[in-house]
């Protein structure tokens, strides 16, 4: 089962003074900040239809619906893995709750979010273990620019995402992820500029995974 590791960094205003190695090495060490990886599993577009199993890890969360069983998902898939802290869906369903959202630990959508937050990372595999990228240094320049590196190590591992550039909701969605028919987001994990959350839609009899944020400090 193949996972794909990226942090996202909270910096703020009052925080100028901490470079970029000491900002690296806080992600390396998980000591603070947003940390997103790209589930193993895939499942068609109706993952979250109560009664639908994403995975064996997941079953408790099968029954749940919405965002409140792809946080639930979450939990389950990552609890075996040597990450810390909450993780929530980087999905956004209409209407709903935005991606970005539900990511901060806030209902709905049209949350405030500062651009200055970041900076985004990814990690590369390397012969010393996994070092640290940086992708984006804002949230400004993610939901504008993208990234300016893949956030995988070269691969392009497909992500159901319903979101724009932006991390809000796109319109598209698989009915909020309840149905096979019909189109929904998606991200490539091995293209470069806002295409790794926003790429194409697709049709939701398509199996993909998705993206699990760690929530920042």
């Amino acid at each position: 089962m193949k996972y794909i590791f990226f942090s996202l960094v909270l910096l703020y205003s009052g925080c100028t003074n901490v470079d970029v190695l000491d900002r690296i090495e806080s992600a390396k060490n998980q000591s603070f900040g947003w940390h997103i990886l790209a589930l193993g599993p895939t499942a068609p577009g109706n993952f979250l239809s109560p009664g639908v199993q994403f995975s064996a890890t997941s079953a408790p969360c099968t029954n749940l619906s919405g965002i409140t069983k792809a946080n639930c998902i979450c939990g389950a898939e990552i609890a075996n893995l040597p990450v810390k802290g909450t993780y929530r869906a980087w999905l956004s369903i209409s209407g709903s709750v935005d991606a970005i959202c539900n990511v901060i630990g806030k209902d709905g959508t049209s949350c405030e979010v500062p651009d200055s937050v970041g900076p985004f990372t990814t990690y590369r595999s390397s012969t010393s273990g996994f070092r640290p990228v940086i992708i984006a240094e804002t949230y400004s320049e993610l939901s504008s620019t993208g990234v300016s590196q893949t956030v995988s190590d070269g691969g392009s591992g497909i992500a159901w995402t319903g979101n724009t550039a932006s991390g809000k909701a796109s319109g598209s969605d698989c009915s909020g992820f309840t149905s096979t028919s019909g189109s929904g987001t998606i991200g490539n994990q091995g293209s470069t500029g806002t295409l790794w959350t926003s790429s194409v839609t697709n049709s939701c009899s398509s199996s993909f995974t998705f993206y699990c944020v760690r929530q920042g400090n």
